[in-house]
């Protein structure tokens, strides 16, 4: 954690090159020390603006529209998904018919959904889609597996990985 003597540096050495614009990225929680950057230098005097710019594709940050690499992410989960489909169903008849492909999203589904936009009518991959946001139920999931693998033959599943279980803590990944 910063000190407030280190924020109080960094305005004197904005404030000795005469900028005026602070940018900040990085990880989710970057708003913070922009947020004290603009507090210290409003502190002493100095107009600066801070932004802070989150680098994430999770798309979850509260009070955020859109976090960069949301769009690059979804574009290329949705293909993923959908090959992943086609070669589980040639696999079907002799091998493998469930496929699970677990996508980034901890607290929010919004890449989970991105890849139910693969699907074009009922029956292509992914058929099922399990988000964060909806508590996980084993037995319904596997009776739905079942079902969708009696109609279709096979099973595409995208996961986000924040699944939570009845106790609201996340579901452990299978080994």
């Amino acid at each position: 954690m910063r000190t407030r003597a280190h924020y109080e540096r960094l305005i004197e050495v904005f404030r000795a090159h005469e900028h005026r614009l602070f940018l900040l990225q990085r990880r989710q929680h970057s708003r913070i020390p922009a947020g004290r950057s603009r507090k210290s230098a409003k502190k002493l005097g100095y107009p600066l603006i801070c932004v802070g710019i989150p680098k994430t594709v999770d798309n979850d940050l509260a009070i955020t529209d859109n976090c960069p690499g949301f769009g690059s992410v979804a574009n290329t989960s949705r293909p993923s998904i959908r090959e992943a489909g086609f070669d589980v169903a040639s696999m079907s008849k002799t091998s493998t018919k469930v496929f699970v492909m677990e996508v980034m999203g901890r607290h929010a589904g919004w890449i989970t959904a991105a890849c139910g936009l693969a699907a074009d009518r009922e029956g292509d991959a992914p058929q099922m889609l399990l988000f964060p946001e909806i508590q996980f139920d084993e037995e319904k999931f596997l009776e739905r597996g079942e079902e969708v693998v009696e109609r279709d033959g096979y099973c595409a599943i995208a996961v986000s990985e924040g699944l939570r279980n009845r106790e609201g803590n996340f579901s452990p990944r299978p080994v």
